[in-house]
């Protein structure tokens, strides 16, 4: 009886690890559940340059069902086999496994090895394979409610899987290509929510965003973008932005002056900052572990600038004079509707 009262109480989150301090200890967590991993959370940072699109995101796997434990070794960037010059963000709940109890491993790798029941990012990078056009031909439409019919079957068979959502918000989908010909970038998205009223899950909020090289430089957040505008920009976290990095966006400079180092720069310290922000204030999902970055341009493939496991080039930081604006672009202010803060 005491053995069975303990499971319950390690079960409830009240025995709890964090991976990152102790990565070899195996907590009891829930089995035969569909538990919502690894992509929960997620910062994806888009900023555009003279030589491309430059594109960062984190690695942070939040584990919701085991408050304080999370695996900081996602890929959360993919790339597609074709078409060309095309990347594919999953940001939210879009990864769901199947986890099994194993006490003789840790959880990141049983995170990692368990079954998946969902799995929005591969459905879109299929999806994207086989049509093999470019994003800007899509039907988002279409391609929406192919998540939404993912997320309907999987319901089927675990009715109380998404219930803890209702009225939420469940993931968002990002894609970007880039035309190298005429200096172009696409970046086309969509969400995914469970309204409160009908619980009917729908595909909702498409949008299409184009920057070219006469366009003003911003920074797009995606994912926890609130929380980087909110908590971080405007907030406490503002102590972590980079003033030497961020002084060179200047309200008013083109994409075709911005050189690619500056531009590497400014998405990975808007994702550092985020991470350090959490510190203080915590997000409402996890952002840390290594920043991954790929750059859409000349080639045919996008290019791993920096890339876990991979070695990392080094980049020279630009300096300006102080007093300039920074240009924050959040994924509600669309239309050119941009928010403009000093340093």
């Amino acid at each position: 009886m005491r053995k069975i009262i303990m499971l319950l109480l390690m079960l409830l989150g009240i025995v709890t690890n964090s991976l990152a301090q102790s990565p070899s200890a195996a907590p009891i967590y829930p089995a035969g559940a569909a538990l919502p991993s690894p992509a929960t959370g997620t910062l994806v940072a888009i900023v555009d340059s003279a030589k491309g699109l430059v594109v960062a995101a984190d690695s942070r796997t939040t584990l919701p069902w085991l408050p304080g434990t999370f695996c900081d070794d996602a890929y959360k960037i993919l790339i597609p086999k074709r078409p060309q010059r095309t990347v594919i963000m999953v940001t939210g709940n879009g990864n769901w496994i199947d986890l099994k109890p194993n006490l003789s491993t840790d959880i990141c790798s049983a995170v990692r090895s368990s079954p998946q029941v969902l799995d929005i990012g591969s459905l879109v990078k299929s999806y994207i394979e086989k049509t093999n056009s470019k994003i800007s031909k899509l039907s988002l439409t279409e391609l929406g409610e192919r998540c939404v019919t993912a997320m309907e079957k999987l319901q089927i068979s675990r009715p109380l899987v998404f219930q803890s959502l209702t009225g939420r918000e469940v993931f968002s989908v990002v894609m970007a290509d880039y035309d190298p010909k005429t200096r172009v970038a696409l970046i086309r998205n969509f969400v995914v929510r469970i309204d409160a009223d009908s619980k009917e899950i729908q595909a909702t909020r498409f949008s299409t965003d184009t920057i070219s090289a006469g366009d003003k430089w911003v920074v797009l957040p995606f994912g926890e973008s609130d929380y980087f505008f909110q908590t971080v920009y405007h907030g406490v976290g503002h102590q972590f932005i980079n003033a030497a990095i961020f002084d060179s966006m200047i309200a008013g400079k083109h994409v075709s002056e911005v050189p690619l180092d500056l531009a590497v720069a400014a998405a990975v310290n808007t994702i550092e900052a985020a991470s350090r922000t959490t510190a203080l204030v915590p997000a409402t999902s996890g952002i840390g572990g290594p920043i991954d970055v790929v750059l859409l341009g000349d080639q045919s493939r996008p290019q791993k600038l920096r890339w876990k496991g991979q070695p990392q080039a080094t980049n020279t930081m630009h300096q300006s004079p102080p007093g300039d604006t920074l240009t924050v672009h959040t994924p509600q202010s669309r239309a050119g509707q941009n928010q403009s803060a000093k340093p």
